[in-house]
């Protein structure tokens, strides 16, 4: 019994040595912080799109000055009618989207396709969200729920923004690991990025 309770012991021990070993209060607080940061920032984006702080519309934002940031309309808007083989294959296959029974009964609405050229923008690279005068444009967010819950885009101490010069584009966006994000979301862009006339046009894309 003896020999048992000291071998209990030493278990007990090591793994009690194990624990502390492992434990670092320098890992306990950055992932206090990480958890405080990532509700902070969420609390801030709420906030942004309650108070409408952002821009809905590139187009209308610059209503009055479209030349100036050489707004070039590539494809118009344009409304789509499913004809009747259509229906039933989104009857069959995406029946439990709500939206896609909307769509399916109102048809489709694609937005404009376009180009544009701003100066002094912030771009948060995870998520592809370029900012203009401190506030996200809700056209590279694609939805005001990604907007809210993914941008990371607002004003504030913690994230540092590093100063890049020339002409820059972008293919990210928020799932750029994801096959079909990857394929529906962000490889059309290269047919804009094919429109733009410029000698050097860096390309940001995920590795």
């Amino acid at each position: 019994m003896y020999e048992n309770n000291i071998l209990y012991f030493s278990k007990f021990s090591f793994i009690i040595k194990k624990i502390f070993e492992e434990f670092s209060f320098k890992h306990f607080f950055s992932s206090i912080y990480a958890i405080l940061l990532k509700y902070y920032l969420f609390y801030l984006q709420k906030r942004m799109v309650s108070k409408k702080n952002y821009i809905p519309s590139i187009k209308r934002y610059f209503s009055n000055n479209l030349n100036e940031i050489n707004y070039r309309t590539l494809i118009p808007k344009r409304k789509f009618e499913f004809n009747r083989e259509e229906k039933e294959f989104l009857n069959e296959n995406i029946a439990c989207s709500k939206r896609i029974k909307n769509n399916r009964d109102k048809g489709y609405t694609q937005k404009e396709i376009f180009l544009c050229k701003l100066k002094n923008v912030k771009f948060f690279g995870h998520s592809g969200v370029v900012v203009y005068d401190d506030k996200p444009l809700l056209d590279t967010a694609c939805t005001l729920t990604r907007l809210r819950k993914f941008t990371r885009s607002v004003d504030n101490i913690f994230y540092k923004h590093k100063k890049m010069k020339g002409v820059y584009t972008s293919i990210l966006g928020l799932f750029p690991f994801n096959f079909h994000h990857f394929l529906i979301e962000n490889i059309p862009r290269f047919y804009g990025i094919s429109q733009i006339k410029e000698k050097k046009i860096n390309v940001i894309f995920s590795d």
